[in-house]
């Protein structure tokens, strides 16, 4: 990214001089704007990567000391709240 920003730079003064035209300069100004979509993607990625791990990491210890579906005052309980059906032999 720096160096398409440093490019950028370079063909803006070079197109102040007369040195270049206008296109090349937008072509750099473009290079160096794809560049920075490219580290704020790279970013985002990189943290929701975080983001995941963390949930998967820590979701069991959250629990703890917490009451579970087997463990909790409901248990037995069908989601929603139904209750189970009881298993034949019990």
């Amino acid at each position: 990214m720096r160096l398409a920003i440093e490019l950028r730079e370079a063909e803006t003064k070079r197109f102040a001089r007369g040195a270049t035209d206008l296109l090349a300069l937008q072509l750099r100004e473009q290079a160096a704007f794809d560049a920075q979509v490219s580290a704020v993607d790279i970013d985002a990625d990189c943290f929701r990567a975080q983001a995941d791990y963390r949930a998967a990491t820590v979701a069991e210890p959250l629990n703890q000391g917490r009451p579970t579906p087997s463990t909790g005052p409901r248990a037995g309980a069908a989601p929603g709240g139904m209750a189970l059906p009881e298993r034949p032999g019990r």
